[in-house]
């Protein structure tokens, strides 16, 4: 209400299926259910048809829709700037905080997941998970995933009719190049999460570091050891667990961002790269940056989200910028105004990047250093930070 207010736009939300009711698949096993692995995603294509074809009843333009999401909404944006179905349904596209947009589960991955759901059901074919009632499916979905060490691969799969590539393939053909994109995350995102850790355990001694993110990163110790010490330089008195959430967050989010961007300038652009670096002061600060920051200065709720971020005039002011870039990006394809001034497009030699902070300001190529060691790292990737129990379905 309050970004609808603020920017005299319609804003339209939607449900859709998630996990196993949304993306079970199939595979080739029955042509009747050829586009399993896809369903969360047409329920999606299916509301911007609903947007395009009654949206003008409600004040809107169909012929200026932005989409935009954060976490795993954030994905599926990219999701949608790769499926034929549903090109021209969208015209701008925003990616807040996204870890899987560049790598999709594979089909491989969700027939893995799948087989495991069939073998907890005592199920065997397609048709019988039809009958299976819905409380029943919930629960034997959380037990799969539980069996595969937490592997979920009940997410949108690539490479069928449906969405036929890899979000920002450089090889696949481009169905978005003529929608601006606007991309970035958060500096600690994976703070977040530090609202569950034991009290006890939040602080890390340095060999808990070098393992932690040795397991994180996919590493062997030596280079855990060498990452650390790199990302250590410049960041004198900073705490394990506040290394730990750094260079976590950059393997797990800055850096799929940052080559989104990229891709997406290689291919034409615009894309419009930030990244969030205001630290919230609640719990005495111990989040920093985390993870959902963004969503309550887009959406302009600050107010009843002050247990999260706190609340003054500090948080107004941030709020008022972020929001109107929100909404000039929506309007136009461009996120200056007024308050908000000098963001360039993104550009493989500039590097323009919009930092959210008490002092909004453009930095080109910020932090390089930290990038350069995390891309030489192994890449993030869903289905691959989970071992698996055992080789039974391949």
């Amino acid at each position: 209400g309050n970004l609808a207010t603020a920017g005299d736009l319609v804003v339209f939300t939607l449900n859709h299926r998630l996990n196993a009711f949304g993306y079970a698949y199939f595979g080739e096993e029955d042509e009747r259910f050829a586009d399993s692995g896809t369903a969360g995603m047409l329920d999606i294509v299916q509301a911007l048809e609903w947007v395009r074809d009654n949206i003008a009843a409600f004040g809107g333009d169909p012929g200026n829709v932005t989409i935009f999401g954060q976490s795993g909404g954030g994905s599926k944006v990219a999701v949608m700037m790769t499926m034929p179905r549903a090109k021209g349904l969208f015209h701008k596209a925003i990616i807040q905080s996204a870890s899987s947009l560049l790598q999709l589960a594979t089909p491989e991955s969700a027939a893995r997941s799948m087989y495991q759901l069939q073998k907890v059901l005592g199920t065997e074919r397609a048709e019988d998970m039809q009958q299976v009632p819905v409380d029943t499916l919930l629960k034997a979905y959380h037990a799969a995933v539980k069996a595969r060490n937490g592997n979920d691969s009940f997410r949108p799969v690539a490479g069928g009719r449906e969405i036929p590539n890899h979000p920002f393939d450089p090889s696949a053909p481009d169905l978005a190049a003529d929608v601006p994109l606007m991309i970035g995350s958060c500096e600690t995102e994976k703070s977040f999460y530090d609202v569950v850790v034991d009290p006890d355990k939040l602080a890390l001694t340095d060999d808990d570091l070098r393992q932690q993110i040795a397991r994180f990163v996919g590493i062997d110790e030596d280079g855990s050891a060498a990452l650390i010490a790199g990302y250590r330089e410049g960041r004198a008195g900073m705490s394990g667990r506040d290394i730990y959430n750094v260079i976590t967050s950059d393997h797990m989010y800055r850096r799929n961002g940052v080559e989104a961007a990229e891709r997406k300038a290689a291919r034409g652009g615009p894309a419009y790269l930030y990244e969030f670096t205001w630290k919230t002061p609640v719990l005495g600060g111990m989040l920093k940056s985390p993870h959902t920051l963004c969503i309550p200065f887009a959406f302009g709720n600050v107010g009843i989200a002050k247990e999260f971020v706190g609340e003054g005039p500090e948080q107004d002011a941030l709020m008022a910028r972020v929001m109107g870039a929100w909404i000039a990006f929506a309007r136009t394809g461009n996120p200056n105004h007024a308050g908000l001034l000098d963001w360039t497009p993104f550009d493989a030699e500039v590097r323009a990047t919009m930092i959210f902070d008490n002092d909004c300001r453009v930095e080109n190529d910020p932090k390089p250093e930290d990038l350069a060691r995390i891309n030489a790292c192994p890449r993030f990737i869903s289905d691959a930070q989970w071992a698996e129990p055992d080789a039974a379905k391949v």
